[in-house]
């Protein structure tokens, strides 16, 4: 069983998406100019998907508080990590991609929306050094035996690790790794808003 309850997890994100509608407002405007320049989202997002996108991210603001640093692996155009910055600025947050044309807009992002719990990392997940007072969360970027290899090479890994993916996937990697103790996963598919469909949280950490 997930922890914290689909109610409250929604409940969250709702909440930091009106509390800070403004700046989030102002990150889709920036983050959709952005992407005409670069590939950052599919081309032809429209801004309602966009916010869905941010809404989507904000749904890791209830699992949050285990650690104060956390690490967004494969942000590309800041997803989760930017939405969840401005919505927790008592938390740090570091937005790492490997490739440096996303790092550059990243970076750019920050600078317009007057970010200061927030930095960039450019290069590979395996090459940022971390602790257990960190967490690392993704959003479709990485399966979860990959990424979860990928952070075992430093010798030191983070308390938590967080992916926004399909369910089924999410289900099928669980069930093959040989810790599935160490897993909980959570549906976001309520049955009323089609975005969310097949939609999971995975959450891994290292005491089950």
């Amino acid at each position: 069983m997930f922890h914290v309850k689909q109610s409250e997890t929604f409940a969250s994100a709702t909440l930091a998406l009106k509390k800070h509608e403004k700046k989030l407002s102002q990150y889709a405007d920036r983050l959709l100019w952005w992407n005409e320049k670069v590939n950052l989202v599919s081309r032809d997002v429209s801004r309602e998907t966009i916010i869905k996108h941010i809404e989507h991210s904000l749904t890791l603001s209830a699992h949050l508080d285990t650690v104060h640093t956390w690490v967004d692996a494969g942000s590309g155009g800041g997803l989760p990590g930017i939405p969840l910055a401005i919505a927790h600025p008592e938390k740090e947050f570091i937005v790492n991609d490997i490739v440096q044309k996303k790092c550059t807009v990243l970076k750019a992002l920050i600078r317009e929306l007057e970010l200061t719990n927030i930095q960039v990392k450019e290069g590979s997940i395996a090459d940022i050094e971390m602790n257990s007072d960190m967490g690392v969360c993704t959003k479709h970027a990485f399966k979860i035996p990959q990424l979860l290899s990928m952070i075992a090479d430093i010798g030191k890994q983070p308390s938590v690790v967080l992916w926004l993916k399909g369910f089924e996937e999410a289900n099928q990697d669980v069930n093959q790794h040989p810790q599935k103790e160490l897993f909980e996963i959570q549906l976001l598919d309520n049955g009323s808003d089609p975005f969310y469909s097949g939609k999971a949280i995975v959450k891994w950490s290292q005491k089950p």
